[in-house]
Parts: structure tokens; sequence; C-alpha cells
């Protein structure tokens, strides 16, 4: 995992780039061997690049990480406690949200994401995967977020981004998703 985040941050720097947003991925706490262990990592790794770069690390949690069939309700528990116990911990400056965001998912991340609110974290979800703009205006609220990512095309310009504007949410855009088969 260090390696990992180092690599990263290594290739950041060589282009000259000032600020990192880094997005570490919470499934890589079990690579670490736990919460402590996966703390230690990160604040290791980016205190060896702090006097060349300033890094915003940043937890980004996918539904599958929580809502898998296979997983016992205690397991479940123990995943959510370890998640909020890294949304408290002062640590990340963020925390994103991507997955599927079905209703059971929904529900099963309900308490994580009432941890984010109340510590008063900065929180984004990507919504790639929204349907519709009722979908991803019920999205936004249930997450009540600062930043979204990959809105769809079809969205932009309609009411979702005007609510966006009106709340001075950033919209962070991939131009992956303005890909065609033809191109742009």
């Amino acid at each position: 995992v260090q390696k990992l985040i180092s690599i990263s941050i290594s290739e950041a720097i060589s282009d000259s780039v000032k600020t990192v947003d880094a997005l570490i991925n919470f499934s890589l706490v079990e690579n670490c061997g736990g919460t402590e262990k996966f703390l230690e990592t990160i604040k290791k790794t980016i205190e060896k690049y702090s006097e060349k770069v300033e890094i915003h690390p940043i937890l980004s949690f996918d539904t599958s990480d929580f809502c898998i069939e296979s997983l016992s309700e205690e397991k479940e528990n123990e995943i959510l406690k370890c998640a909020s116990s890294l949304v408290k911990s002062k640590f990340f400056a963020a925390f994103d949200f991507s997955g599927d965001f079905t209703q059971e998912n929904l529900e099963k991340i309900k308490p994580l994401v009432k941890t984010v609110r109340s510590e008063k974290k900065h929180s984004s979800f990507c919504c790639h995967n929204v349907k519709s703009e009722d979908e991803f205006l019920a999205l936004h609220d249930f997450f009540a977020s600062t930043s979204v990512s990959n809105l769809l095309p079809e969205f932009i310009g309609g009411r979702a981004l005007e609510i966006l504007k009106k709340k001075d949410v950033t919209l962070n855009l991939s131009p992956e998703i303005f890909l065609t088969e033809d191109g742009f």
C-alpha cells in the first residue's frame, strides 16, 4: 500500500503538481492489517513527501466494501465500525462514496454517512451510475455532498446543475463520461 501511494505521489511531484487530492480506497485497510496500521502507513507516506507537495488524503468508500450478500450482519457492523473510526480520526480531509446506490445499499451505509455529516467533513459521491435527475437529487440530499463527480452529460444544464450551483457544490468531471464511439 505504501509503495502504491508513493508511486502516485512521486508521479505527481515529477509533473510539478503542487497539491494532490489523494483518493485512498477503504478496501486497503485489510491489506495493511487493520485500521491502526492503515492510518500509520498513510501518515508515514504523506509525511515523507510533505516538503515537496501538499497532500489532502481523501478516504474513498465503495458500496461493495459494505454491501456484500455473503457478509454476516456481524461482519458488516465490524466494517462500518472500522470505517466510522477512520472518519472520526480527523486525518482525512474528505470522504468519497461510489458504487451501486440501491436503496438497500444506502440503508447499510446510512450510519457511516451520518458520521461523516456529524464530523462536518466534506463528502462527495460519484454519480456515473445515476439514471435520472430525480435520483441524482435524492442522492445529493442523502449524502449532503460538498462535491459530486461524473455527473452525466444529459444532466448538465438542467435542474441538477442549477441546484449544485445554488448550494455551491463543486462538480468534478472526467473527460471519460463525454466519450462516445466517435470521440467527443
